[in-house]
């Protein structure tokens, strides 16, 4: 009997210091959460990129610049913040100062080639009303290619 009150009162004791542990260790996680305050603007004109998405690495965590290129993000002190924006280079800031505020100034980047190809082609679609249906051109005419030649200062 005095053994199993003796075996009660251990694991009683050890549930109490575990929980006791764990909710300490809770509380140390949440901490260090901060919020991230900043702004994206290139870096040729400091103009703000509006709509650059910015994602805290390795999670789900982003959102999306406002109209001056502003951004408010949570993330873990120490973390990684990716920023990306159409025809520029990522960029990776790590967090690390909560009080300064964040400012991504992005490169744009470099043409992979001097030639852009668009291609448009039209046909009519089967079964969709007319009221529906989006500008197309007749079912014989072929199919519609520009190229265009993009030349670089560099």
């Amino acid at each position: 009997m005095k053994q199993c009150i003796k075996i009660t009162v251990t694991f009683c004791l050890l549930l109490v210091l575990g929980i006791g542990a764990t909710s300490a260790q809770q509380a140390v996680d949440t901490s260090q959460v901060i919020t991230v305050i900043g702004k994206v603007v290139s870096v040729n004109d400091d103009e703000p990129l509006i709509g650059a998405t910015v994602v805290v690495k390795g999670t789900r965590l982003g959102c999306v610049t406002d109209y001056e290129g502003n951004f408010c993000i949570k993330a873990r002190q120490g973390s990684t913040l990716v920023v990306s924006y159409a025809g520029y280079d990522k960029a990776e800031v790590t967090v690390n100062d909560p009080s300064s505020e964040k400012t991504v100034r992005l490169i744009p980047s470099k043409p992979q080639s001097g030639w852009i190809y668009l291609s448009a082609i039209s046909s009519p679609r089967e079964g969709v009303h007319p009221a529906n249906a989006t500008a197309s051109a007749p079912a014989a005419s072929p199919p519609k290619q520009t190229m265009i030649h993009a030349s670089s200062t560099d």
